[in-house]
């Protein structure tokens, strides 16, 4: 449990690039993102080489799963910009759409997996990995956080779409799915 809080801390630190999206501007965050992701895989591929980088090392041995570590270390860093990078392209228009979609990731996918973690109970009969406790712990988070951003009804449709995401039995990554399917909710609503 110590391993999987230490990463969902981790995870839940990508709340403050919404604020750094609005404050920066799309350009400059999409370049931002962009650099991110060139730089994570530059930086996975060499840590699955050997290669001891200051800092990104210690952090990745103390939070990453042996078997991440083996197979491709960072992957869930990865898909987090990769994400978040996809909804400023497809939404960046709605600049505050793809801001909620963003905290409903970094805040809904964490909060679930540690509630989940912690007091699931009561499995989803379609997904026997995830709980009911579960998903409405990272409901909550995430309706929260996006209504930072958009109105309370927007929020609320994100935050169930993407927990509602987040709790399918998908070969796809929701750190790319969640605020993909939540923006599109959200920007249709």
């Amino acid at each position: 449990m110590e391993l999987e809080t230490k990463r969902q801390l981790i995870h839940m630190s990508g709340a403050v690039f919404p604020f750094y999206v609005l404050s920066a501007g799309l350009g400059l965050s999409v370049n931002t993102f962009l650099f991110l992701l060139v730089a994570g895989l530059i930086i996975s591929y060499g840590y699955k080489k050997g290669v001891r980088f200051p800092v990104i090392s210690r952090i990745v041995d103390s939070t990453e799963r042996e078997e991440a570590i083996e197979e491709f270390p960072g992957r869930g860093a990865l898909g987090f910009f990769f994400g978040s990078l996809a909804v400023l392209l497809f939404f960046g228009a709605h600049i505050e759409v793809a801001c909620a979609a963003i905290i409903i990731l970094a805040l809904g996918d964490s909060f679930s997996t540690l509630t989940g973690k912690r007091f699931g109970r009561h499995k989803i009969f379609y997904n026997p990995d995830k709980s009911v406790e579960g998903s409405i712990g990272g409901f909550l988070p995430a309706f929260i956080g996006a209504m930072v951003f958009v109105s309370p009804e927007i929020a609320l449709l994100g935050a169930f779409t993407g927990m509602a995401v987040e709790s399918l039995p998908l070969r796809i990554d929701d750190n790319i799915t969640i605020p993909i399917v939540s923006g599109f909710f959200m920007y249709l609503l």
